[in-house]
């Protein structure tokens, strides 16, 4: 799980949980983001993103 945020454009900071896989290769000595992917859960009826949600 990751939490990320920020702020918008009125100046009020924006929050959400999402799901992140990464998967890393290595390579010599450095460890390199072979394969990201975030998604965030969303309802299934209305196809809306759930971004209030709290694990």
């Amino acid at each position: 799980l990751l939490h990320c945020g920020g702020t918008d454009d009125k100046g009020q900071t924006q929050t959400c949980w999402m799901r992140v896989t990464q998967c890393f290769r290595r390579q010599g000595e450095r460890w390199l983001i072979a394969h990201e992917h975030f998604s965030v859960p969303s309802d299934m009826e209305s196809g809306k993103a759930l971004f209030d949600l709290t694990p």
